[in-house]
């Protein structure tokens, strides 16, 4: 069974479609996000916005890799102390 964006689904997978805004820019767009048990699967443009009609840039068509890149932090780091040039 596939839904309507290719995305691969098992009988017992639950398969959503939100929409919200992407935040990577300024412009603000509407999206459309599919996520599969509750994991983001693929990001498109919202044909029902009235400022991007189903148009999404290429930051907001790689946001889906600002979640799952490997170089993403998963922990939090303490501060790095500065100190004075000269000084340490």
């Amino acid at each position: 069974m596939h839904s309507e964006n290719n995305v691969a689904a098992d009988s017992n997978d639950h398969i959503e479609v939100k929409n919200t805004t992407c935040y990577m820019c300024a412009c603000r767009c509407g999206i459309r996000v599919t996520l599969k048990n509750a994991e983001v699967r693929y990001i498109q443009g919202n044909p029902d916005h009235p400022l991007n009609k189903c148009v999404i840039c290429a930051k907001g068509s790689s946001a889906i890799m600002k979640q799952y890149s490997p170089a993403h932090l998963t922990q939090t780091h303490a501060p790095q102390k500065r100190c004075r040039a000269g000084r340490q």
